[in-house]
């Protein structure tokens, strides 16, 4: 089974003319084991005030970054914490990372 280490991660507020959204960004580093093609993971970034959300995301190499623009959420839903799961052919979540805060710069 896979493992990352996640660092790094921020929720950034960003102004648009429909009004505020959030940057989400982490960085993961592949801890041990490997991500092979057929597994399917989700980057989950959980607000402390709302529903989860579930990006599909690819580990294809053994470093990288996760970035994602959230229009429907809004900073006050923060702060924000995230994982990194494989979904499993049953639709169970494991996760491969452990929960790493992301604050927002000030």
């Amino acid at each position: 089974m896979p493992s990352l280490k996640l660092s790094a991660g921020v929720a950034l507020p960003q102004s648009l003319p429909t009004g505020t959204a959030v940057g989400f960004s982490v960085d993961y580093t592949l801890d041990g084991g490997q991500v092979t093609r057929d597994m399917k993971c989700v980057w989950v970034i959980e607000p402390a005030n709302g529903s989860p959300i579930e990006r599909p995301v690819a580990i294809t190499r053994a470093s990288g970054e996760l970035r994602f623009f959230a229009k429907d959420v809004k900073p006050e839903q923060g702060p924000f914490s995230c994982h990194v799961a494989i979904v499993r052919p049953d639709g169970k979540k494991e996760p491969i990372s452990a929960k790493v805060d992301m604050p927002s710069p000030q």
